[in-house]
């Protein structure tokens, strides 16, 4: 108890530092925006989707608080929200809950056109069991949350040594730390990745090139600890057709290690990229690796009101990490950023009417995508998917659509069956629809709607869950700080893993930033 206080003491002792600095690095060019929400929800049925079954009505009381930072000075680019979702249960028995919530990342220079640093920073929670479907958005965690937090740290070189001549080198390292109560230890709860690469590259003119180096690997830590590796490298020959369209060939190769078994392979492949105008782009690359083909393809449609993009690809990863399983999707604030470039080519002025409109009609930057699974093996991830955004004067719709399979990483015309045990081996999809509707300049009207399923694969066949979940609610400015909102929210589950459960919420809220 003394632990979780002096860190909620430590967090709002840091709100109101940066409360105190707001102005100062706003007129850097950096804002530091810090915000207090509330919310109060009356539920029939606080843990859906859990083992035990039961309905428990309750009253949830919600509280917020949070810093939001964006834009960017002469040698920092910020941008990401941070905070506590402290949760206190009314005519229930579940215990209160402090969760941390958000994501920041940056871009610091170092050393001008030569030198710079990422770095990233984020944490989320939700159930445990991935077949419970459950999501950290929700006001109802259930008593096994887990709580992910990930770190990462990226120095890189970038530097144009002459007119078409580039260096690149970049060193990427990930930690990943969930804090749960897992019994029969089949989640890996601590995870290190690293990724270093290096390439000298030639603009093709028309003919041109590259050669690269790349060395990654991924352990994890559990009842039995695993590990993914891969180092080696490639020759491009690369040739431009015109300044729209470049494709190239690949070869190399590669020294593959899962877990114990070490083996090498040669690759090649092949790159394609396709700008036919500047509001639309095409990219792929294949490869031939030891686990098959491999590779990953976008396609982007945007005009000055809608927004398209799909993407495609096929790795190996090793759990849920950016380095070994890339995030899902575009997320709306990007899509809006993409809509908005034409009519404003300024970044800076394109960020702040972005933020305005997210405030202004109460959109969700965070897309419903699948549950984060973090087995203690190597997978083969297979994924697709869609979105598009459509941007009027009034109405914003965004319609998202995705799929995606998991099973245990084998090499390619591997004979001998795994010993692993793959009882996370799943396969995902689901579909989400978002409207929202300004009714007047300071009400705006939301439905959200979203489904999707989950199915257990390899040692889990035959599992099997699916949800669904209705929003409508409404979002008023009182002033251009300050708002409230209301709504009610119908969610539908269906397993036969878990019992089956539906939960119907009307919730209320207000929202000040500071």
């Amino acid at each position: 108890m003394k632990l979780r206080t002096s860190r909620l003491a430590t967090a709002l002792a840091g709100v109101a530092a940066l409360c105190a600095v707001q102005q100062a690095r706003a007129q850097a060019g950096l804002r530091i925006e810090p915000s207090v929400g509330v919310m109060a929800t009356v539920t029939d049925n606080v843990n859906p989707g859990s083992y035990s079954g039961e309905r428990d009505k309750a009253l949830v009381l919600e509280l917020r608080p949070q810093i939001r930072v964006s834009g960017q000075s002469s040698r920092i680019r910020a941008n990401g929200m941070f905070g506590l979702q402290m949760l206190t249960y009314q005519k229930s028995d579940e215990a209160s809950r402090t969760f941390p919530n958000g994501h920041l990342e940056a871009n610091v220079t170092l050393l001008e056109r030569w030198i710079f640093v990422d770095t990233e920073v984020s944490a989320s929670h939700a159930g445990s069991e991935i077949f419970s479907l459950q999501s950290g958005s929700q006001s109802t965690p259930t008593a096994d949350d887990r709580i992910t937090y990930s770190y990462r740290l990226s120095p890189y070189l970038q530097r144009e040594l002459s007119p078409g001549l580039m260096l690149n080198a970049r060193a990427d390292k990930y930690w990943t730390r969930l804090k749960e109560d897992d019994a029969l230890g089949l989640v890996a709860s601590n995870s290190d990745s690293r990724r270093n690469t290096a390439s000298l590259e030639k603009r093709p003119e028309p003919f041109g090139g590259a050669v690269e180096v790349f060395d990654e690997r991924s352990k994890t830590e559990s009842l039995t600890d695993s590990s993914l590796a891969s180092r080696g490298g490639r020759v491009v020959a690369s040739y431009a057709v015109n300044n729209e369209l470049q494709f190239g060939l690949s070869a190399g190769r590669e020294r593959s290690a899962i877990d114990e078994d070490v083996q090498t392979d040669g690759t090649y492949g092949f790159r394609l990229r396709w700008t036919p105008s500047e509001r639309a782009r095409f990219e792929a690359q294949a490869e031939r690796r030891y686990f098959g083909w491999g590779g990953s393809g976008l396609a982007t449609l945007r005009s000055p009101f809608f927004a398209f993009t799909l993407e495609a690809l096929r790795m190996p990863v090793m759990q849920s990490s950016p380095l070994f399983a890339p995030e899902f999707g575009q997320n709306l604030g990007a899509a809006l950023d993409a809509v908005l470039t034409t009519r404003y080519p300024d970044v800076a002025q394109r960020e702040t009417l972005v933020r305005n409109l997210l405030t202004q009609r109460g959109l969700d930057p965070n897309a419903v995508g699948p549950v984060d699974v973090f087995p203690d093996y190597a997978q083969l991830l297979n994924r697709v998917s869609a979105s598009i955004v459509f941007l009027g004067r009034l109405t914003t719709v965004e319609l998202r659509a995705f799929g995606e399979r998991s099973t245990v990483l084998l090499r390619e015309n591997q004979l001998v069956v795994s010993p692993v045990a793959s009882l996370q081996d799943n396969r995902q999809r689901g579909v989400s629809l978002t409207t929202t509707r300004r009714l007047t300049p300071q009400l705006a009207a939301t439905l959200d709607l979203f489904a999707r399923e989950i199915r257990g694969l390899g040692d889990a066949t035959g599992q099997l869950s699916r949800e669904g979940v209705a929003t409508l609610g409404a979002r008023m400015l009182v002033n251009p700080r300050s708002e409230v909102s209301a709504g009610l929210r119908y969610r539908l589950f269906r397993s036969n893993v878990i019992p089956d459960s539906e939960a119907t919420s009307v919730f209320v809220g207000a929202l000040h930033r500071f």
